[in-house]
């Protein structure tokens, strides 16, 4: 008879949708309010990218097969990073054998994007977060999502496409001596704040971004400059949003009943990964309030344009209405009236003139040209 599995329990983000299996490969594109799922093709044959670090004591860390990683685990002064990309499922399928992964995590690993949750896995707990990149042909947000297992001796880290601060967690990991001391849950934190970082490196392209979009307010205007107003507006909030979401995962790392991280040695660093989140959550705040105030330079410009004009338009009207009325009362065709003559008309012109000048001048005078 088979070993009955336990469900796992779901601490934080019990309220997505269960796993779809049939939706594999998708892509999450967050542009604000307007969230569309694009789905990409799938690879038949995609060739997987993984690498597996061992760690221990004192000895630099090495790669080592897949194939080993089962029997090291076991040992307790042992730390394994499995990192793997651009999987598909007959490879996360055969390294879920040797790591013993529930079905559910796998499932997880093939489906499309959720929002962060934390799930315990009996001995071990499966955690996803987001991986944002920038779509390189226009203002969006791509969300991916990054699937990461933590158990005693080991993390395995899966996703779709390369991880932007690899490089980053590896150098951190082979030069901290506390790695291996404090087991996966501090590779955990390596992991997370490196992601915070990337993220932080993102709020700060964007205000440049914001800078130069406030530049172009002053000067541009039109549909076209709107349109990318409006398109980066978006942005901007899908990116607020996409690291706000990550809030109740890192804080349920602070819960009393999460037993995995709270060593006080270990559970410091947690704490202040959920201070350096909030602290960018309020950055990003102020960040969408930015980009409101270059909507207000562009629409005072606008609005002053169209006051310009207005001036222009009521002083053509009030020099042409005088003129009207000038022209209108020597117009009646009254025989003997003295006006008819050439005398009369030259008084005309010149009256006419001679009003335009005085209401011109009482214009600039008043400041209103």
């Amino acid at each position: 008879m088979a070993e009955k599995i336990e469900p796992q329990a779901t601490v934080v983000g019990e309220e997505d949708a269960p796993h779809l299996a049939a939706t594999r490969d998708r892509v999450f594109s967050a542009a604000g309010d307007a969230m569309v799922a694009e789905e990409l093709p799938v690879e038949a044959e995609a060739e997987t990218v993984a690498t597996i670090w061992l760690f221990q004591p004192d000895i630099p860390p090495r790669q080592i097969e897949i194939d080993s990683v089962s029997e090291l685990i076991t040992v307790e002064s042992n730390l394994v990073w499995i990192d793997i990309a651009q999987f598909d499922e007959k490879d996360i399928r055969a390294l879920g054998r040797h790591l013993g992964l529930l079905p559910d995590v796998i499932e997880s690993m093939l489906t499309a994007w959720s929002r962060p949750r934390l799930a315990i896995l009996n001995d071990r707990f499966h955690l996803s977060v987001t991986l944002a990149e920038l779509d390189p042909n226009g203002p969006r947000l791509q969300a991916r999502e990054m699937d990461l297992v933590v158990g005693k001796n080991f993390l395995l880290s899966a996703h779709h496409q390369p991880m932007p601060f690899y490089d980053g967690i590896l150098s951190r990991a082979a030069h901290d001596p506390d790695l291996v001391r404090l087991d996966s849950a501090f590779m955990l934190y390596i992991i997370l704040e490196e992601l915070l970082g990337y993220f932080e490196t993102l709020d700060e392209a964007v205000q440049g971004d914001i800078e130069e979009m406030q530049i172009r307010a002053l000067r541009d205007s039109g549909e076209e400059f709107l349109t990318e107003l409006l398109q980066f507006k978006r942005f901007v909030f899908a990116l607020s949003q996409v690291v706000q979401q990550h809030h109740p995962v890192f804080q349920a790392f602070l819960r009393p009943d999460f037993l995995y991280v709270s060593e006080e040695e270990v559970q410091p660093h947690f704490r202040s990964l959920d201070e350096r989140l909030t602290r960018l959550v309020d950055r990003l705040d102020l960040t969408r309030q930015e980009v409101n105030t270059t909507f207000d330079i562009y629409l005072s410009r606008e609005s002053h344009r169209t006051n310009a004009a207005m001036k222009v338009l009521t002083m053509v009207a009030t020099v042409l209405f005088t003129a009207t009325f000038i022209e209108g009362f020597f117009g009646p065709s009254f025989s003997g009236i003295p006006s008819h003559t050439v005398g009369g008309f030259v008084a005309m012109i010149l009256l006419i003139a001679a009003v335009a000048a005085v209401t011109l001048g009482i214009f600039r005078w008043r400041g209103w040209m």
